[in-house]
């Protein structure tokens, strides 16, 4: 049983697309894994899953192939998730923009362009020789995917690209970093191709002819409408990532002392005014970061009843207990305690 450990460090500021949390949720349940098991095992809901153009952390979305890597009978199911259950809207813009691409090679440059907007914790790079294309996939942090995440992701790129060139597309070779399993025949007829395991890095190898090749349907006016939201959206992307990482710089400090805005903005490599300008263009401030934080924590911390409301609000740096149970029942409606019998 494959499992992979994971904290919070390496992985601030990185989310995935909705669309594509979901998509793996939804084929862990269509292959027999009970959705209430899954999400509560990720903490999770159905909320979370609810807005199409939303966000799922980066851990939230390792922690759901790690319970899926437990609870699925399926051996290959990484594989058979991206050829039974995965399509455009599973990578949300992405994915209706690839598919009006005019040919492969075009598809794997959008790919490689707005790879954030579906996954900013995964890195896609090709590499075109005279004789080779080459597509490489892997993650940003140390943390290595799951095999069903990495099997899943490489399979994709085939079944999308039959698809959409209603050709039967052969890589002249498949490489992947995790080892061999016991039982490689579905690797081998969904790649059709020789697949090693082992290796330094993910990547499929085509000859250099496949990066010529015509999908079947582009669309270039839609393409165009396409790519300018996409990259509308990966602006914002870039403001919702400094709003996230100023937001954990505050939540690493706040147990020690009240953040300052001086001191988070010099931890991002930025001065005051330029931190305050970016978190306004993402509709938020400072201080509506170091009160979110407060409200996270203090959930956090009154679930644990080993602590006494006067502690969390020590904690969490209020001058008082009477300050702490005002602000609480202002971001929540309800008094710590009151609060903490409802979780119990």
């Amino acid at each position: 049983m494959e499992h992979i450990e994971f904290g919070n460090h390496s992985m601030q500021g990185f989310s995935v697309t909705v669309n594509l949390a979901r998509g793996v949720v939804d084929g862990a349940v269509k292959s027999g894994i009970s959705r209430d098991m899954l999400l509560k095992r990720t903490d999770l809901s159905e909320y979370n899953f609810s807005r199409h153009d939303g966000r799922v952390s980066y851990k939230k979305y390792l922690q759901i192939w790690n319970s899926v890597a437990e609870l699925t009978d399926d051996q290959d199911f990484g594989l058979h998730l991206a050829e039974r259950h995965m399509g455009a809207s599973d990578i949300g813009l992405v994915g209706f923009l690839i598919m009006n691409c005019t040919h492969f090679g075009q598809l794997i440059d959008s790919v490689s362009k707005y790879r954030s907007l579906i996954n900013n914790c995964a890195v896609q790079r090709y590499q075109v020789d005279r004789r080779e294309f080459k597509i490489i996939e892997g993650p940003k942090t140390a943390i290595p995917w799951t095999r069903h995440h990495a099997e899943m992701t490489m399979a994709i790129y085939m079944v999308l690209s039959r698809r959409w060139t209603n050709e039967a597309l052969r890589p002249i070779r498949v490489n992947f970093t995790h080892m061999a399993p016991k039982k490689c025949d579905e690797h081998e007829r969904i790649f059709q191709a020789p697949v090693r395991f082992g290796q330094q890095r993910c990547e499929l190898v085509f000859s250099r002819e496949a990066f010529d090749l015509p999908l079947r349907h582009p669309e270039p006016q839609l393409l165009l409408h396409l790519e300018q939201l996409a990259k509308e959206k990966l602006k914002h992307l870039t403001m919702e990532d400094i709003a996230e990482k100023a937001y954990f710089e505050i939540k690493n400090r706040l147990c020690d002392d009240l953040p300052r805005l001086d001191h988070i903005a010099r931890k991002l490599g930025m001065g005051s005014r330029t931190l305050q300008r970016r978190l306004e263009e993402n509709n938020t401030s400072f201080q509506q970061l170091v009160d979110k934080v407060r409200w996270d924590l203090a959930c956090d911390f009154l679930k644990n009843r080993k602590l006494t409301v006067t502690e969390c609000s020590y904690r969490l740096g209020f001058a008082n207990i009477e300050s702490f149970r005002r602000a609480f029942k202002r971001w929540t409606g309800v008094a710590p305690s009151v609060f903490r019998k409802q979780r119990s």
